[in-house]
């Protein structure tokens, strides 16, 4: 019998529980969705029946504070969808977001389905930055689906949301999260990224990314730190191994950030980049080098 279920959407929870229904609120009552919501013990306790008899919501409960990539993989281990979309509790899906959503998966068999994200900062109630650098990568590539191109959108679409996954293709692969409190989600993100067969990109906006001061991606603490950096080390060591060298993340905001907090961590943090041979600065492109020098010499009469 074929599975009814279209696609699950797997929610990590933590201590959010208003905004949570938000979201809820704006995934449909729909038999086609499987909504997935993972707590991850929050402090006040949860209960199905809080989602006003909803027959599509599935709670599930992480034993512990383990973060948001535990969270998912409990999900995963538990969707029963053809299709995946990832939220954050905080942020919600824009109106006709499904109804996109149902058009694509009639009419595309894509592994992958990019979207362009939009966001909003919570604190002073104007558009936020955040979801440029991705609505960046999705016009890129449609504008120019190249190469190039279609490898940035591949592997530097580094979060889980605003995006429609193929099932099968998690499960085949063997991909997860990482279980750790901080970018649990970058090396899910560019295996899924590397080993689709095909994707697609589209121009409608299905997902809103929120921000405040509070954000986790605004943590900048010495465990963040380091958290961070031990994932960017696996991603460019990833990235080598795929034979993606052109790809690979430069570190240097990471040098910044060490400094605050003192030389040794800095200098450490400068050696161990060094002996794993990791890109510190960004790969200049020989035209950039060569073009003035040309320029002078033109002015000269060369």
């Amino acid at each position: 019998m074929t599975n009814k279920i279209l696609v699950s959407i797997i929610i990590p929870h933590f201590n959010s529980f208003k905004k949570l229904l938000r979201l809820v609120a704006t995934i449909p009552d729909d038999n086609r969705i499987e909504v997935i919501i993972v707590d991850d013990n929050s402090e006040e306790k949860i209960e199905s029946v809080l989602f006003n008899g909803r027959s599509n919501v599935k709670l599930f409960l992480n034993t512990g504070k383990k973060g948001a990539g535990s969270s998912r993989n409990i999900g995963l281990k538990n969707c029963t969808g053809q299709w995946l979309l990832f939220a954050d509790a905080d942020d919600y899906f824009t109106e006709g977001a499904f109804t996109q959503i149902f058009e694509d998966v009639s009419n595309y068999n894509n592994d992958i389905i990019f979207y362009r994200p939009s966001s909003w900062n919570e604190d002073n109630g104007v558009e936020s930055n955040r979801h440029y650098r991705y609505e960046k990568l999705v016009l890129d590539y449609i504008e120019k689906p190249n190469k190039n191109e279609t490898l940035n959108i591949r592997i530097k679409f580094l979060v889980p949301w605003s995006k429609l996954i193929k099932k099968e293709l998690v499960t085949k692969n063997n991909i997860k999260f990482d279980e750790v409190m901080f970018s649990n989600d970058v090396m899910f993100s560019v295996q899924v990224g590397l080993v689709a067969n095909s994707i697609k990109a589209s121009k409608s906006i299905i997902y809103c990314v929120t921000e405040n001061n509070s954000s986790l991606t605004r943590n900048k603490s010495l465990t963040a730190f380091e958290t961070r950096l031990d994932v960017m080390f696996r991603f460019n060591d990833y990235l080598k191994e795929k034979g993606k060298h052109s790809h690979l993340s430069p570190l240097i905001s990471y040098l910044f950030w060490a400094r605050k907090f003192g030389f040794y961590k800095f200098s450490t943090t400068l050696i161990r980049m060094i002996v794993c041979r990791q890109r510190i600065i960004p790969k200049l492109k020989l035209d950039y080098i060569i073009r003035p020098y040309l320029v002078i010499n033109k002015i000269k009469g060369l």
